[in-house]
């Protein structure tokens, strides 16, 4: 379900994010891929974060939310040795082995850029994923930390380390009326500002998430890697929130509308 890839060169750092991502270049036969890779090591809970990365992919990928080709990267003590960025080499060598890439997305998608009106097919995407972004908890799409490019009328999304962050005894489900409350802030949420007082067809997206199988999150289980067994725990958590919102996903769906009306 997520390709392991065996990076071969470092090629730079990617901009000065939080968790110091990476542009490497990774063998998978011929031609190779340029990934943009994390570490566990450079991410506020290690393993935990990337299994987040992880478990998000897995549910964007079922449900047709577009994001970059997800991998599990094989961190080779030789290639760490010849990392010139000491920093990044000095990370790689404290973690587990294991890292998370995405596929580098070609130069003509951009950053999304505050203000945009969604328009044709964008408009169900950019749904899509602003319920998607309510359910996993996700705090990291804001006006100023968009994460997200675009070309023409796609859409792509990044970066969710911090997805279903630890429950807390009290915090509301996705369902529960006024749990969304926090989405109601002007820049909160790129799509919750693009989409308020649009008509948006939901029958599509409820349908995705209602088709989603209990065969599939048993997968996503067997795709952890062994490296990050520390993280089993939280991954199952998030499985069995993923299966509580598909529960009550029609109470989530009336919820995100009610915010954005």
């Amino acid at each position: 379900m997520i390709s392991r890839l065996i990076p071969t060169e470092f090629v730079r750092r990617m901009g000065n994010g939080r968790t110091r991502p990476a542009l490497l270049i990774c063998e998978n036969g011929n031609p190779s891929v340029e990934v943009v890779a994390k570490l566990a090591a450079g991410c506020d809970q290690g393993v935990t974060s990337l299994s987040m990365e992880v478990v998000s992919a897995l549910l964007a990928g079922d449900l047709g939310i577009p994001i970059p080709e997800p991998f599990l990267l094989q961190l080779d003590p030789d290639f760490i040795d010849i990392i010139p960025n000491a920093e990044w080499a000095g990370l790689a060598r404290t973690g587990c082995g294991v890292a998370f890439g995405s596929r580098l997305l070609p130069s003509a998608y951009s950053a999304w850029i505050s203000g945009t009106v969604p328009v044709g097919k964008m408009t169900a995407t950019a749904a899509g994923i602003l319920l998607f972004d309510a359910v996993i908890e996700n705090p990291d799409r804001r006006a100023a930390n968009p994460n997200c490019l675009v070309r023409g009328e796609e859409i792509r999304i990044f970066d969710h380390e911090l997805a279903f962050p630890p429950m807390l005894i009290g915090v509301p489900r996705p369902w529960i009326l006024g749990a969304l409350n926090f989405m109601e802030q002007p820049g909160q949420h790129i799509f919750r500002d693009a989409l308020k007082g649009r008509e948006v067809d939901w029958n599509p997206i409820l349908a995705s998430w209602q088709g989603l199988s209990n065969a599939q999150f048993d997968d996503y289980e067997a795709v952890l890697p062994p490296e990050w067994e520390a993280a089993r725990g939280a991954f199952r958590a998030a499985i069995d929130k993923i299966k509580a919102v598909r529960e009550n996903i029609e109470g989530c769906v009336a919820e995100v509308r009610r915010v954005l009306s």
